[in-house]
């Protein structure tokens, strides 16, 4: 996983929402985010490991290449040598299902945050608003609130909505989707 300092994670996430507006300019979000040119800013997406996704109109976090390529070294049987049998063409793919297999948390997020990059998740809830004093970084906290000013959501959208999808991921999916289909 590429490691990047903070403020290349806001210079990214700056980036990938100046494309989400009508008719986006590269060279004006380049210069905005202290780039020289277009071209500069897409190597820098580039090193970050995002690419130019046509279909998103956007950038999105590129898969990495696979290393290990000695993990796809199956025998493909000669046609010629051998009678044609069904089981064969199949036993040839189980190195590459046992590889895929052994990756599927990887792929499946990777496939679910396709097209989905700067896209901020809204809920609306009823019920009674509560006040919840919370203590965290100095760091995070004003991350959260440049975030805030940035993306034009408030606060408490913001730690709604992170805390729904952390139930949500460890253990309380059901329980979060029934307090949202009560509306």
């Amino acid at each position: 996983m590429a490691q990047y300092k903070v403020s290349d994670s806001i210079k990214i996430s700056r980036i990938i929402s100046g494309f989400e507006g009508i008719n986006p300019d590269p060279r004006l979000i380049a210069e905005k985010n202290g780039f020289s040119s277009h071209i500069e800013m897409a190597e820098f997406m580039k090193k970050m490991k995002y690419k130019w996704s046509s279909e998103c109109n956007n950038y999105v976090k590129s898969i990495d290449e696979i290393n290990n390529k000695a993990e796809f070294n199956y025998i493909v049987p000669d046609k010629e040598d051998q009678e044609y049998n069904i089981a064969d063409p199949i036993d040839t793919y189980i190195p590459f299902l046992k590889f895929l297999y052994n990756r599927k948390d990887e792929i499946c997020e990777l496939l679910s945050n396709t097209c989905n990059s700067g896209k901020i998740p809204r809920y609306t809830l009823s019920g009674i608003v509560r006040t919840k004093a919370i203590y965290m970084n100095d760091s995070v906290a004003n991350l959260a609130m440049e975030f805030s000013k940035e993306k034009n959501i408030t606060q408490r959208e913001i730690f709604e909505a992170a805390i729904i999808e952390y139930l949500q991921k460890y253990g309380y999916k059901e329980e979060v989707e029934a307090i949202l289909e009560i509306k």
